[in-house]
């Protein structure tokens, strides 16, 4: 399955993100280079990059590394978190930042996203940690905004029906 991009050519086989079998030591997550994103077709696409959590894990960690690779590969990428959160922190003036609290209920804050991703065009949202992969999956059905959960658990959670593709 890929994803099409709205720029010409652009359509990312999802395979390229897939290879992303990351170590906590390493600068970058394998397969997730500016060469390799190129010579698998991957033009610039609008990505929101999601993550639920107000501390440090490795979820998070990835996301960080992840955001100025695909930002190098030449693609737009925003930042959903909650605002004080040490991703947000870390990466404050390097991404933009569309705070959230990630409440799926009432759908309020699901609707203000949903308007922010239309306002942005955001071709995808690409969500890390539980809360904001429910979030997402969320958003996917109720607003039909692409969405990619990254599972950096071993088990499946509720919201991996949801979603167009699984990591």
């Amino acid at each position: 399955m890929s994803i099409n991009a709205r720029e010409p050519g652009g359509s990312i086989p999802l395979a390229a993100v897939q290879e992303a079998n990351w170590r906590p030591d390493a600068s970058a997550p394998p397969g997730i280079s500016v060469e390799n994103l190129r010579r698998r077709g991957i033009d610039r696409m609008r990505l929101l990059i999601a993550a639920s959590n107000l501390g440090t894990n490795g979820a998070v960690v990835y996301a960080k590394r992840l955001i100025p690779l695909l930002q190098a590969a030449g693609h737009d990428v925003w930042l959903a978190a909650e605002t004080g959160s040490w991703i947000e922190q870390k990466l404050a003036g390097k991404v933009p930042h569309l705070p959230t609290t990630f409440r799926r209920w009432p759908l309020d804050e699901v609707d203000r996203m949903a308007a922010l991703c239309r306002r942005e065009r955001i071709d995808l949202v690409h969500s890390h940690l539980t809360s904001s992969s429910n979030f997402a999956a969320v958003l996917r059905h109720f607003h039909g905004i692409r969405s990619v959960a990254h599972l950096h658990a071993s088990q499946p959670r509720l919201h991996t029906g949801f979603h167009d593709q699984l990591i």
